[in-house]
């Protein structure tokens, strides 16, 4: 379940950077 999470988290930090690439 840790490495999920991890997973999941790298990939919100990536959603977040894009946004702020987008603006």
């Amino acid at each position: 379940m840790g490495l999920i999470n991890m997973k999941m988290r790298s990939n919100v930090k990536s959603l977040l950077l894009e946004k702020c690439r987008m603006k």
